[in-house]
């Protein structure tokens, strides 16, 4: 064992159980992260490890590890986001199941208004100039 394994071996320990003290002790919000740092660490203990055996196969394993850690980050942050998850963002809306026949049966709350009545002798005002229903009833 020469001191490329002793170093892979060493980094593996005391980051694997950085990683793993963090993710039972720490913030909820904190453990997807803490998973990515664990794979950065197994790809780093095995790439020391490769180096230090002088194979191919635990760099092999390293860039497998290395590919799938972040790409499984993004599967569970795609598939997951707003499931069932106690807290919401600022923008964040949470649908509620809502049976059809209830849908229907409430008023509408963006209802038109009507405008207020118009004095006599007073024209109107539209958006569009006093002559744009003219141009546009051709």
């Amino acid at each position: 064992m020469n001191t490329t394994s002793v170093a892979a071996l060493v980094t593996a320990v005391v980051g694997l159980s950085a990683c793993a003290w963090t993710f039972v002790h720490g913030a909820r919000q904190s453990r997807m992260t803490v998973c990515v740092l664990a794979s950065i660490v197994v790809c780093l203990s095995l790439v020391l490890l490769s180096i230090g055996q002088g194979r191919l196969a635990a760099l092999d394993a390293a860039l497998v590890i290395g590919a799938l850690g972040p790409l499984v980050t993004i599967v569970v942050a795609v598939r997951g986001r707003g499931r069932n998850s106690p807290v919401h963002g600022p923008g964040s809306r949470q649908r509620t199941a809502e049976p059809a026949a209830a849908r229907s049966a409430a008023p509408q709350a963006s209802a038109p208004r009507s405008a207020p009545p118009v004095p006599p002798g007073q024209h109107e005002a539209r958006p569009g100039g006093a002559h744009s229903r003219r141009r546009h009833a051709r």
